[in-house]
């Protein structure tokens, strides 16, 4: 009796959840994967806060055949600190509205690796195997009073990230992980939250990041993501030294 008793509480059990079927239903809650797939580039424009120090932030992707490329602008009183990579190389460039664009620094190592990895269009769940990731399903963890489904992600580099599924939206609210900076990894928490609809997919509205070594804390808050824009490769290359800084058409 014992014995038919265990098999059919095993029965009435719920069936473990595979990590190919949370990958699935995360990119459904997103949009799909055909839509998800199909975009070429992205403009995001918003707010950000470091440390206390606030600045408005508008964030480009563009993806060509195989090739990334990011631009990323903060200004902050006046001044615009913008680092990009066009696929093969990484820079940073500063200037002002009475100044124009300074000589762009290029620039080499951990810097090229983060921004070659941030220039990923999606560096969750889309297409990992074929990036070059693996993953695995880690079980459930108690967050935000709910038991998050846990996905260990570990990326062609080998930094490896977690990210965490909400039960009931399957959205990522949660990451924790690292990058190799230096010779050593360094710890961040990110949280994902007030997702919005935007182009018919799900994005997150604001995202903040603590670092556990320094304590640093970055808050995001986007005001607007557009996606497949007709941006060109050239705004992905450093401005020439001198001209104005038109932050209106870049």
């Amino acid at each position: 009796m014992i014995r038919f008793a265990v098999l059919a509480l095993a029965a009435m059990a719920p069936r473990a959840q595979t990590v190919d079927e949370l990958i699935a239903k995360n990119l459904a809650a997103r949009g799909g994967v055909e839509r998800l797939e199909q975009t070429r580039s992205e403009r995001l424009r918003g707010r950000i806060t470091m440390d206390g120090v606030e600045g408005t932030l508008r964030l480009e992707r563009l993806r060509v055949g195989d090739t990334r490329e990011i631009r990323t602008e903060v200004t902050v009183e006046g001044r615009s600190y913008v680092r990009g990579f066009d696929g093969v190389l990484a820079w940073s460039q500063t200037g002002t509205d009475g100044e124009g664009w300074l000589e762009a620094r290029r620039l080499h190592g951990d810097d090229v690796d983060t921004l070659r990895e941030d220039a990923e269009f999606d560096d969750g769940l889309l297409d990992v195997r074929e990036r070059g990731a693996t993953v695995r399903y880690d079980g459930r963890a108690a967050m935000d009073g709910k038991q998050l489904y846990k996905v260990m992600l570990r990326l062609k580099d080998g930094n490896v990230f977690y990210c965490f599924l909400d039960p009931d939206s399957w959205l990522e609210t949660r990451r924790t992980g690292g990058r190799v900076i230096g010779g050593r990894e360094a710890l961040i928490d990110w949280t994902f939250g007030d997702y919005r609809e935007s182009g018919g997919m799900q994005a997150p509205f604001r995202v903040e990041s603590v670092s556990r070594d320094t304590g640093e804390r970055q808050l995001i808050r986007v005001e607007r993501i557009e996606w497949n824009l007709g941006l060109g490769e050239e705004r992905f290359r450093p401005a020439r030294a001198g001209s104005g800084v038109d932050r209106a058409s870049r």
